[in-house]
């Protein structure tokens, strides 16, 4: 169409249509909201219990999923050190284990994990990457930096 030939007037549009979407009519899949943090120093884990490395809440709505991503490195004390991480809900585990393990000491390790999670009801949750011991000591980020590990938690339309 050669747009010289065109003639009329376009309708006056105020974006009004554009923005007043809610979470409900949002398509399955669709992204509702994104929450992130980042530690404030480095952890260090020795023991056998689950120790918060980072963690996020988050207030979601019924038949949401959450999608939850953490990063960052972790360094063993000493050769052969290694360790078990996961994130959590609350003091639930959800989705898969993981196992970070380096042949040498003070190597930083990067890791990062996903999963998607489905709570039952609407309400808010604490989501963390806790880690625990296998054999040593690891330090989860650099000590005396910012360099910290980070936790992304995003509510997804169900």
């Amino acid at each position: 169409i050669n747009a010289a030939t065109l003639t009329g007037a376009l309708p006056a549009i105020d974006g009004s249509a554009l923005t007043s979407l809610t979470s409900s009519q949002m398509p399955a899949g669709s992204v509702l909201q994104v929450v992130q943090t980042s530690g404030v120093s480095a952890v260090t884990v020795n023991t056998s219990t689950p120790t918060t490395i980072v963690s996020r809440s988050i207030t979601i709505r019924s038949g949401s999923k959450v999608l939850i991503t953490a990063c960052g490195d972790m360094n063993p004390g000493t050769a052969g050190d290694w360790q078990r991480y996961r994130i959590y809900r609350d003091t639930a585990a959800v989705g898969q284990r993981y196992i970070g393990q380096c042949a040498d000491p003070s190597y930083n390790l990067p890791f990062s994990i996903t999963t998607l999670d489905a709570p039952s009801a609407s309400g808010t949750y604490t989501y963390s990457l806790k880690a625990y011991n296998g054999v040593g000591s690891i330090t989860y980020g650099e000590t005396g930096s910012t360099q910290t590990p980070t936790i992304v938690v995003q509510e997804i339309a169900g």
